[in-house]
């Protein structure tokens, strides 16, 4: 028996260190295996859940005057749209548990909205689980109540 050459050394540190981050990748809900590359598992450090998520971006109604995102990734539990029209800015919120029964309709409150003019800040109207409004396993849906325009929004996990 001889001595292993540096090569062999280099070969079984490596497949030490892919073995140690494959796995602790695999433990943080990232799928992972020893058999990948070593970039590649350094790769798929960024994929690791470090906690809540966030997003942000914008949208248009369309001729349904409803918001729709899917594809976050996420559920998320507080939703933010804002748009203006008529030189008045709207602000939509949805939140993931229901607050209540609403009314007495037999629909739960999951959200509100309220308009800003120059001078006011009041609530518009209580947004009620009606089918266009919901929280989605990887999105959300809003009903914006105007067609055709451009709204931004917030996500947050």
């Amino acid at each position: 028996m001889g001595m292993k050459k540096l090569e062999e050394y280099r070969v079984d540190f490596i497949d030490v260190i892919k073995r140690i981050m494959a796995t602790n990748l695999t433990n943080k809900g990232v799928s992972a295996s020893r058999t990948e590359s070593l970039q590649a598992l350094a790769d798929k450090i960024a994929n690791v859940n470090t906690g809540k998520r966030y997003a942000t971006g914008t949208g248009w109604s369309g001729s349904t005057g409803i918001a729709t995102i899917t594809g976050l990734g996420f559920t998320p539990s507080i939703v933010k749209v804002k748009f203006a029209t008529g030189g008045i800015g709207f602000l939509r919120f949805l939140i993931k548990e229901s607050a209540g029964h609403y009314g007495g309709y037999g629909k739960y409150l999951i959200g509100a909205s309220s308009k800003i003019d120059n001078s006011n800040h009041y609530p518009d109207y209580a947004l009620i689980n009606d089918g266009s409004n919901q929280i989605l396993s990887d999105g959300f849906k809003i009903m914006i109540g105007y067609v055709d325009i451009s709204y931004g929004w917030e996500a947050w996990e």
